[in-house]
């Protein structure tokens, strides 16, 4: 790869050819006769060439294009810039990665603007289509944290589930003297009574769509529309390099936060389904929490 920094834009250039080829490009000059003005491009290519610096000539495959206030052009490597020009190709080198970085950003928040009104859509799309996104947060919500739709007993053995990841339900219930017995003899050491044992009595499928890094809310409310509604009120052509720096940051998650919400969408419809969470019914101790849940099972199949 091959970049020119000119004054309004990166230009990236295909071939080395197309350096040499440059009139003011020469592979021989001698430093002691040349005065540094600025580094133009940077260049990291799969063969090696030679550096332009006549006291070296290191075979290398990474460095930058230079130009000299004599006006001639030439290669040199990164190493070979700080040992022949010192702290002049330091200072220069710096401000040509800033640059490059802050033009680099500019363009990925330029394209961005192009791409905002799209990716707006795709997010609509995904919260309010049947169960979407929308849907499955509210249900989740529901399923995890209101005493009205869940009972208490039910959502704790969830919270305790979500904590150890873990998707198997398990109930307990009071030990025969036989378990008891082989406890003992296992342990080599007498036991009170009771004691209780936990039984595995299903599994939970989408129980992922469970765990935060999921959660719908904060991937396509937070993450994306609260950032996109900031972003389009800001002119990419006036951002300072902070302020590029982090948005461009923001810009390189857009695409995995999309296909993290879309995962979570689909994980949180196998999650969601009366016959998958029916299991959790067994959990309740009194016939009425039973009554309770099954209500909420029901209400699943509505958008």
């Amino acid at each position: 790869m091959i970049v020119l920094n000119t004054e309004k834009e990166l230009t990236h250039i295909e071939k080395w050819e197309d350096v040499t080829s440059r009139v003011d490009y020469r592979e021989d000059i001698d430093p002691r006769q040349h005065e540094l003005e600025s580094i133009i491009g940077r260049y990291v290519i799969p063969d090696k060439v030679r550096c332009g610096l006549s006291n070296c000539h290191t075979q290398h495959t990474r460095g930058y294009l230079v130009a000299t206030k004599s006006g001639v052009v030439t290669n040199i490597g990164r190493d070979c810039g700080k040992v022949y020009f010192g702290v002049d190709f330091e200072e220069l080198s710096a401000k040509f990665e800033r640059d490059m970085t802050e033009k680099e950003n500019r363009a990925k928040l330029d394209s961005l603007s192009f791409r905002i009104d799209d990716i707006k859509k795709q997010i609509e799309q995904l919260r309010h289509q049947e169960h979407g996104a929308d849907w499955a947060n509210k249900n989740i919500s529901r399923l995890t944290g209101s005493p009205k739709d869940v009972p208490p007993i039910i959502s704790r053995q969830l919270s305790q589930m979500i904590k150890k990841g873990e998707p198997v339900i398990r109930l307990q219930r009071e030990a025969t003297g036989e378990e008891i017995a082989r406890m003992e003899a296992a342990q080599g050491k007498s036991l009170p009574r009771p004691q209780y044992i936990e039984e595995p009595i299903g599994q939970i499928e989408g129980f992922d769509a469970l765990n935060p890094e999921n959660n719908l809310r904060q991937l396509l409310v937070l993450d994306l529309e609260e950032h996109i509604k900031v972003f389009e009120t800001l002119n990419v052509d006036t951002m300072s390099f902070a302020d590029l720096k982090k948005w461009a940051k923001w810009e390189a998650t857009i695409e995995s936060t999309m296909e993290r919400a879309s995962y979570a969408v689909q994980r949180s419809r196998q999650l969601l389904t009366e016959a998958n969470l029916r299991p959790l019914v067994r959990l309740a101790n009194e016939p009425d929490e039973g009554a309770q849940f099954q209500k909420f099972l029901r209400q699943l199949a509505q958008p």
